[in-house]
């Protein structure tokens, strides 16, 4: 492996810990400096929740509890914000359907039968980091046959097609390529108008199409990477950046919405204002976001 300041000092930290117990502060690393400091500077919270009641259903309840770990991890490891709110998600998926266990049927279900509302869908689309779509190229273009998440979304002809069209427009050999497939899913998602891409091919994916190519494709194989110790621990890797955190941001934002749209459905009496409040509480906090991100989000 190639000596850089990171890899360096990850045993600087490790034997630190190894000497005085790891129960103290570590140093920070440059990118993890860089990021607080942006945190920092803006005039208010980065995100804001959403106030919830309880009702008392245990299920409920243990959902709140992921949630208590997901922003005891924000903002510095929003990486594991994202764990715990999916952990949360995928209870909800219990009152999609309780005859498998298999999540693959249960993510199908929720976008088949529009569980998460169109706005949230497009608006959350709409606001995907380029970096988010690097990541969906590399996982649904170049490593399609490394991991099931190509599988899981082509059973949707229509994201089929794009994925078919993307495998014989780019060489994925080719920096270039790589991005201007990142870009062409990210104007997919974000419903550019008349997106035209050759003389008789377009694409205009549908709700449940965009839905499913959210949840399946970036946030399930997201997961999965993950838990199954795919990918360096983010912010500590030696290729960490600004965008790797907006990445990391936007997972966790999606499926905090997400989650709480399916709570609209299977506990409408937890929160205040229902699906117009939660919809102002994406916008601020997107918008928040993106402002503190700056061309980071968009590079």
């Amino acid at each position: 492996m190639r000596s850089t300041y990171q890899h360096n000092e990850r045993f600087v930290i490790m034997s630190q810990w190894a000497s005085k117990g790891a129960d103290g502060d570590r140093q920070l690393l440059p990118i993890e400096v860089s990021f607080q400091e942006r945190v920092n500077s803006l005039d208010g919270p980065l995100f804001i929740p959403v106030e919830v009641k309880d009702n008392g259903a245990e299920r409920f309840n243990r959902e709140v509890s992921y949630l208590i770990d997901a922003f005891d991890a924000f903002p510095r490891r929003v990486d594991q914000s994202f764990d715990s709110t999916w952990k949360a998600f995928e209870s909800t998926l219990d009152g999609v359907d309780d005859s498998t266990w298999h999540i693959k049927p249960r993510l199908k279900k929720v976008s088949d039968q529009r569980c998460i509302a169109k706005e949230f869908v497009d608006c959350l689309c709409a606001n995907v980091p380029v970096q988010t779509c690097e990541y969906l190229f590399k996982r649904l273009v170049i490593e399609k046959n490394d991991n099931g998440a190509y599988r899981r979304v082509t059973e949707n002809k229509d994201i089929a097609k794009l994925l078919n069209y993307m495998e014989d427009k780019y060489n994925v050999a080719s920096n270039t390529d790589r991005r201007n497939g990142a870009i062409l899913f990210r104007k997919v998602l974000q419903r550019e108008k008349n997106l035209i891409v050759a003389s008789d091919t377009s694409f205009q994916l549908e709700e449940c199409s965009l839905s499913l190519l959210l949840l399946s494709g970036v946030l399930y194989t997201n997961r999965n990477d993950r838990i199954h110790g795919n990918s360096f621990s983010p912010f500590v890797s030696s290729v960490a950046s600004l965008r790797t955190y907006a990445h990391s941001y936007f997972a966790f934002v999606s499926t905090y919405y997400i989650l709480l749209n399916m709570w609209l459905q299977q506990h409408s009496d937890v929160i205040n204002g229902g699906e117009e409040f939660i919809r102002k509480s994406l916008n601020r906090n997107i918008t928040v976001a993106k402002q503190m991100f700056g061309r980071h989000w968009n590079i």
